[in-house]
């Protein structure tokens, strides 16, 4: 037969008020399934039913004994000396996720892991002192804050044990000196007020602590945050798995954690984030939680990103020019240095960077290089050319030199030296007959008016000379273009052998020859005509065939026959067929 004993406890406020009367069902002798419902049934009915009964009664009671299911420590055990728990109330059986029937099977020890590191009878001399102490839920533990007090349960005076779950900090700020309470609360301070997002998790990677920069950061509030998962809040698809993993290990205590991740926000939008984590541990060496420190670096993160992308820019288009490109300081020191394959400077970059002008270039080009710094930095961009002996052959170069930015310019060097030939060699055939290599009649008129100048400011003769060649007709005809060209190139090497340095011998077209004598008054200029008669005279070997032809010559002279070029020219032109035709009447 089943003995059942009515346990009675008063239920007071904070201030010592009895507010009502909790009456418990306990067996000496076991419980069976029925009896367990109902007192079960009974036990989770019994709250309800004293909220209405503490609003109406207000007795005084002793001060002593603790108030049960209060807002400060809702869960209350009671247990006897042994540590065989004897009641538990609903919160209690929430707490530790287990029904007052497998609750009064256990002892105190079973669910609070610090017991044996408690004094009862200290704890009871002083009792509603709050103390620290761990509970263990489903082989997990967890921090608890309670009181011991006494509770009377028909008639027999019982243990009593009041708690409330609680974070690592309170329990911390409740065994700490007054000092240590200011520094808690400074730094509670600085979590409120700091950029970082001050994140703690427990070992089930459960948000505990969330502060203000993490709401801004992440969009959370703090109360969406507490008690989800860190990475179900802050992790992308793909990299959930990294996270979980460096979870583990920083609740394992195996290591801390500095990284940059890219994570998400409430929104979904895509954000970086570098992260410091460190695991906090208790006075056992045990991992207690985990505290994150996050702070944005999304906008660092794609700086850096763009730099890349344009350092990758700079050097594909180094690779893709045909120039050689260098950064010099303002203070003329290579900073780097690039060279194409087939560039002509075959130098290596280690012969150059960190070297100063002087060091590298002969002194002229690095003043020059110098000079065109100081532009570069006033105005932003500065060309010159020059020229460098490399390898005993002179090349022609192409400098721009242009600032970046306060301290450092860019220099792109273009090899121009067969660039220059081919203008060079465009212009020579813009002014000289192709055949001969001789001035044409562009560069003859040019050249005619430079030297009638000049002598009319030294007050000096100058003459001027028309040849056309005789027979020369009668050979194209009869032996061909090819033999009249050829033979234009020997009366064109004859004459340039009569013609002194300042002299211009040109190729007017066809069989006509122009020469400029400056400083030939009218008779001297006659015996250089006798001369090119002579000369023109004697006969031509073409190829194994004798040819002879002769010339005639027209003469005008400055000042005798005028002062205009193109009366000069007229006169000698006209002198020169004058002379043409007495010889075909001499003939005849």
């Amino acid at each position: 037969m089943v003995k059942e004993v009515m346990r009675h406890a008063p239920i007071l406020n904070d201030s010592g008020k009895l507010l009502g009367s909790l009456w418990v069902i306990v067996s000496s002798s076991g419980w069976n399934s029925t009896q367990q419902e109902l007192f079960e049934e009974f036990a989770l009915m019994l709250v309800p039913a004293l909220e209405g009964f503490i609003q109406s009664e207000q007795v005084s009671a002793t001060p002593s004994t603790p108030v049960l299911l209060s807002q400060n420590y809702p869960a209350v055990v009671a247990f006897e000396r042994d540590g065989t728990l004897v009641y538990g109330n609903p919160a209690a059986m929430r707490l530790w996720n287990i029904s007052i029937s497998q609750m009064i099977e256990l002892k105190l020890a079973d669910l609070v892991l610090d017991l044996q590191n408690i004094s009862m009878m200290e704890a009871l001399s002083t009792p509603n002192t709050p103390f620290g102490l761990r509970g263990l839920r489903d082989g997990i533990p967890f921090q608890l804050e309670g009181l011991l007090s006494t509770l009377e349960l028909g008639g027999e005076i019982h243990a009593c044990l009041c708690m409330r779950e609680l974070g690592v900090r309170e329990l911390a700020a409740l065994e700490t000196s007054p000092d240590t309470l200011v520094l808690e609360g400074r730094l509670r301070q600085f979590a409120r007020q700091t950029q970082y997002a001050l994140i703690e998790w427990d070992l089930r990677g459960r948000v505990l602590a969330w502060n203000p920069s993490a709401e801004r950061i992440f969009g959370y509030s703090e109360a969406e945050a507490i008690g989800r998962s860190l990475v179900d809040l802050v992790a992308l698809n793909s990299n959930r798995d990294m996270l979980h993993n460096l979870g583990k290990r920083l609740v394992q205590g195996l290591e801390g954690s500095s990284n940059t991740n890219a994570n998400r926000t409430k929104s979904g939008r895509k954000i970086f984030c570098a992260w410091q984590n460190t695991s906090l541990y208790d006075t056992d060496g045990k991992v207690m939680t985990v505290v994150s420190l996050a702070l944005e670096t999304t906008v660092q993160v794609e700086a850096e990103e763009e730099l890349r992308r344009a350092r990758a820019r700079d050097l594909a288009l180094r690779e893709a020019l045909p120039d050689v490109v260098f950064t010099l300081t303002r203070g003329g020191r290579f900073l780097d240095y690039h060279e194409p394959e087939e560039s002509t400077f075959y130098l290596d970059a280690q012969e150059i960077v960190g070297y100063k002008l002087e060091e590298v270039a002969p002194l002229e080009l690095a003043r020059r290089y110098r000079a065109a710094l100081e532009i570069a930095f006033s105005n932003g961009i500065a060309d010159f050319e020059h020229n460098l002996d490399i390898g005993g052959i002179q090349h022609d170069f192409e400098s721009r030199v242009v600032r970046y930015d306060t301290e450092e310019a860019v220099v792109i060097v273009r090899d121009v030296t067969q660039r220059k030939r081919d203008e060079q060699h465009l212009a020579h055939m813009a002014f000289h007959d192709k055949l001969t290599d001789l001035p044409n009649r562009e560069l003859f008129g040019r050249r005619f008016e430079e030297a009638l100048r000049l002598s009319r400011q030294s007050y000096r003769p100058l003459s001027v000379a028309f040849v056309d060649l005789n027979r020369f007709k009668q050979v194209n005809d009869t032996m061909g273009h090819a033999y009249g060209d050829l033979l234009l190139e020997g009366v064109a090497q004859r004459l340039r052998l009569l013609m002194r340095p300042d002299d211009t011998l040109a190729r007017m077209g066809g069989d006509e020859f122009t020469l400029i004598l400056p400083g030939l008054s009218k008779e001297r200029a006659e015996e250089v005509s006798e001369r090119v008669i002579h000369a023109l005279s004697q006969p031509f070997v073409l190829e194994g065939h004798t040819v002879q032809i002769g010339a005639s010559v027209g003469l005008s002279s400055f000042p005798e026959d005028g002062g205009d070029a193109q009366d000069l020219l007229r006169i000698a032109d006209r002198r020169m067929y004058e002379t043409k035709k007495q010889r075909k009447e001499t003939r005849v």
